[in-house]
């Protein structure tokens, strides 16, 4: 729990317009996985993320400047494989 609120505070702090939820219970953070795919500058978010199962990537509503819209959330174990199947320079200085 702890490696994973650190990791989402250096993120946060380093990209403080990203949505990121901190938790006492499972998953312990969670990124809006369209903040974290802008920041790779990942083109098709949807197709980034596709096959990702539950314990990668979850839905939550989520409230937005348009109202509230079911939003995907990734996991800490998401937000790894994300990064560690990209090749920006951004997800490399996460590594």
């Amino acid at each position: 729990m702890e490696h994973e609120h650190e990791c989402a505070m250096r993120i946060k702090s380093k990209y403080p317009e990203t949505n990121v939820i901190l938790q006492e219970t499972i998953p312990y953070a969670s990124y809006r996985a369209v903040d974290i795919q802008c920041i790779l500058k990942l083109s098709n978010s949807r197709a980034s993320t596709r096959a990702y199962d539950y314990s990668q990537k979850y839905c939550k509503l989520t409230h937005t400047n348009g109202g509230n819209q079911m939003m995907s959330y990734l996991t800490h174990k998401g937000l790894e494989r994300l990064l560690f199947s990209s090749r920006s320079d951004e997800a490399i200085q996460q590594h």
